[in-house]
C-alpha cells in the first residue's frame, strides 16, 4: 500500500484553489476535488469535514461514472474509493487495468464559513499512480 499527500505528486490534480502550506486541500467551492488515474484493485482517500454550519456532500466518481455520493463524517476518516481485491473473476484483468478517479464537493459553496470546510489530505492505493 502506497500513500501521498495531495500536495506530492503532479499525477495528482486538483481541481480548485490551493494552497500548498495550509496541510490538506481545501475544497471550499462546489466542484472542488481531485482527480488521478490507478492502476490497482484498492483506492482510499482520508477527507476532513467540519459539519457545523452546513453538511458536506461529496461525489466519488470511477471512469467517469458516479459510485458514491454522501456527506462527510464530521473530522478525518478514510473513505474507499475503489475496492476490488475480492473479486476472484478476472482478478489479472483488474490489477492491470487503469482506473480514473475523481473526488469533488458536491453541496453550496462554503468559503469564509468556519463551522463548515472540506479537505482532501491523503490517497492510498495498493497499485501504481499513473
Amino acid at each position: 500500500m502506497q500513500e501521498w499527500n495531495v500536495f506530492e505528486d503532479e499525477k495528482i490534480k486538483l481541481l480548485g484553489r490551493s494552497d500548498r502550506n495550509s496541510g490538506g486541500f481545501h475544497m471550499d467551492w462546489t466542484g472542488s476535488g481531485i482527480e488521478f488515474v490507478v492502476r490497482g484493485c484498492f483506492a482510499q482517500v482520508q477527507m476532513t469535514a467540519v459539519n457545523g454550519g452546513k453538511e458536506q456532500w461529496v461525489l466519488f466518481e470511477i471512469d467517469g461514472i458516479p459510485s458514491a455520493r454522501f456527506c462527510l463524517q464530521e473530522g478525518t476518516h478514510w473513505y474507499t474509493i475503489l475496492n476490488t481485491r475480492k473479486t476472484e473473476q478476472n482478478q489479472d484483468f483488474l490489477t492491470k487495468a487503469k482506473r480514473s478517479i475523481r473526488i469533488y464537493k458536491e453541496c453550496q459553496a462554503n468559503y469564509g464559513d468556519i463551522d463548515a470546510a472540506t479537505s482532501c489530505n491523503r490517497i492510498r492505493i495498493d497499485g501504481e499512480l499513473c
